[in-house]
């Protein structure tokens, strides 16, 4: 290709069209984005799966996306009443928010005093657990009326004579009407006094009270 003369605004210039070409070629190559290696990977690992196996990594893809977006414009119930300029509400949800962790740090000081022996002590907790919004207190009296010492078993069933919840007063009759092998079986101490049977009949009959 042959140069030619331009002038442009001062004296005449000789240009060679050639390597203007060129030049503009090597400008291109530069400013245009190559796609990484791992794009032509991904892209053919996606080209050799089934169209069945697309539509379940589409659909599953939808899904993450749709769980994240869900978990970041949810966020906090105190944020959120304060970003509506609800202030009152975002006070209600920091005080349940506080009962909450109350309960729950009842509930835990309730397993430790269990797992020491305390019955009592860890009844107390339990109870002070349930009526701080944690139902595990209700929960764990329940489970330690078929506990396979009595003492355990008379502790629970003194709290449940407290509480007015049909579960309670259901598990009452359980123990009322159990028998365990420490207090008929071979393996009754003769100088336990321990009855809980006992605890729970007279449990009933302060909820049957209580109800009155």
């Amino acid at each position: 290709m042959l140069p030619f003369r331009a002038q442009l605004g001062g004296s005449p210039q000789t240009y060679d069209i050639a390597a203007l070409h060129s030049h503009l070629a090597a400008c291109l190559n530069r400013f245009t984005m190559q796609p990484p290696p791992i794009y032509f990977t991904l892209r053919s690992k996606w080209l050799a799966l089934t169209p069945r196996a697309r539509a379940m990594a589409v659909c599953a893809a939808v899904a993450v996306a749709g769980l994240c977006l869900f978990a970041a414009f949810r966020g906090d119930p105190v944020e959120r009443a304060v970003a509506r300029g609800d202030l009152h509400a975002a006070k209600t949800e920091l005080k349940q928010r506080q009962v909450a962790d109350a309960g729950a740090r009842s509930y835990d000081a309730g397993r430790i005093a269990e797992a020491q022996g305390a019955f009592r002590l860890a009844t107390v907790s339990y109870l002070t657990a349930m009526r701080q919004g944690d139902d595990r207190g209700l929960e764990r009296l329940i489970d330690m009326t078929r506990a396979p010492n009595c003492p355990a078993r008379s502790a629970a069933a003194s709290a449940l004579g407290g509480v007015r919840d049909v579960r309670g007063v259901r598990a009452l009759q359980d123990l009322k009407r159990a028998r365990f092998a420490d207090e008929h079986g071979k393996k009754k101490r003769r100088s336990s006094s321990c009855n809980s049977a006992l605890a729970a009949r007279r449990a009933l009959k302060r909820a049957r009270k209580a109800k009155a």
